[in-house]
């Protein structure tokens, strides 16, 4: 039980940059159709909901791997099990995280999901730029160099998110273990 609750506890962490990011905001003023309008047009532009696409595939394989190994470390770590016990703990563990893992890659990928965050975005660029910025910029995205920086921002997301993983897996899994331990201990 421990170890869903050090999983839990994984994926409110990174609930929690998401919230702490919150997309509206009530005291915002109201926001022309215009910049709406521009805002959108650069994130077309931009292909932009390809490249959040991209990110959202990789943020649900990357909870899968954040959340595989300090449970897998904590089931064959576990004094109160022995070696056949914990092979089924490990087997039953893996079935779940297969399905959790189809579940994740169908909520992150979710049209509606994509959608809304979209929404989102628009609503941010519209505040932080004026139209004319818009312009400006989606003009930027409609030169070679422009095309080039959205065609790749795909792939360049990945990339992030590989180096992100490469960084931060290896602290979030010592982190979780730690949290593991704590919560084992009391």
């Amino acid at each position: 039980m421990k170890y869903l609750i050090a999983a839990a506890l994984c994926l409110a962490c990174v609930s929690s940059f998401a919230q702490d990011g919150a997309i509206t905001d009530a005291a915002a003023p109201r926001i022309s159709q215009a910049s709406f309008d521009a805002a959108d047009e650069l994130l077309q532009t931009m292909r932009f909901r390809e490249a959040l696409t991209t990110a959202m595939q990789m943020a649900a394989q990357a909870w899968v791997e954040q959340t595989r190994h300090p449970m897998r470390q904590g089931i064959q770590n576990d004094a109160r099990l022995n070696a056949k016990e914990k092979q089924e703990a490990l087997k039953k563990f893996e079935a779940s995280l297969t399905r959790l893992e189809k579940e994740a890659q169908l909520t992150y990928a979710d049209a509606e999901v994509i959608d809304d965050i979209m929404a989102g975005l628009v609503s941010i660029y519209a505040r932080k730029f004026s139209v004319d910025e818009l312009h400006q910029l989606s003009m930027f995205y409609h030169t070679p160099i422009g095309q080039k920086l959205a065609a790749l921002n795909p792939p360049l997301t990945a990339d992030l998110a590989n180096v992100t993983n490469m960084v931060l897996l290896p602290r979030v899994n010592r982190f979780t273990e730690k949290v593991a331990r704590e919560l084992g201990a009391k």
